[in-house]
């Protein structure tokens, strides 16, 4: 969504708690459609440029191809 700056910002569809182990909440944010769907263009359009630019070892932030086992697999190598 724009704000009147014409700066985009996430709305919330919805938001849900979960207690957390030192007995606060956390507040967990649900994006809505749109948002998803700017959110997923904005990925196709720059992780095949960023790619490029990562170690071909690392195996952070859901990389494509990537997953723990690979990560675990090279760290046993």
């Amino acid at each position: 969504m724009l704000n009147s700056s014409g700066l985009l910002y996430a709305a919330l569809h919805g938001a849900c708690t979960s207690p957390k182990a030192n007995g606060t909440l956390r507040l967990f944010g649900i994006p809505n459609l749109r948002d998803r769907v700017v959110q997923r263009a904005m990925l196709m359009a720059m992780e095949p440029i960023w790619e490029s630019d990562f170690h071909r070892a690392s195996c952070g932030f859901a990389r494509p191809a990537r997953s723990v086992h690979h990560a675990i697999r090279t760290v046993k190598l």
